[in-house]
């Protein structure tokens, strides 16, 4: 992604194949592969290509991954720890989108959305 990305020069990643090729990575369920290694690296491109432009169906299946058994409810601590970081940088990478997702982030967590708010803040 990063090699197709860096080469095509601003236009191709903004325009083109690339932003097409995001979306369909980020609505594949290619964040519930058993492997770690391939989770993390699904959640560290979401991380380094989602901006505030991204469509907002594509931000919540990456958000619901990332909350889900894959992400932050994953047996390995490793993982765990990983994906709480990537998805603090995504919430940051959304500026003010990151309010739209508090419904998704409350209806994984099972919790009122304050503690979250005060998460998003930080």
């Amino acid at each position: 992604m990063h090699s197709f990305a860096e080469t095509g020069g601003e236009a191709s990643y903004k325009e083109g194949m690339f932003p097409a090729l995001l979306t369909a990575l980020y609505q594949s369920d290619v964040g519930s592969h058993p492997h770690p290694q391939v989770i993390l690296n699904y959640f560290k491109c979401a991380e380094r290509y989602i901006t505030p432009q991204t469509p907002e169906d594509g931000v919540t299946c990456v958000v619901q991954c990332m909350l889900g058994p894959s992400g932050l409810r994953n047996p390995s601590e490793h993982v765990r720890y990983h994906s709480a970081y990537l998805f603090r940088k995504v919430v940051k990478s959304l500026e003010g989108r990151a309010a739209a997702l508090l419904p998704v982030v409350g209806s994984f967590s099972g919790m009122s959305s304050t503690p979250i708010t005060l998460f998003l803040a930080l």
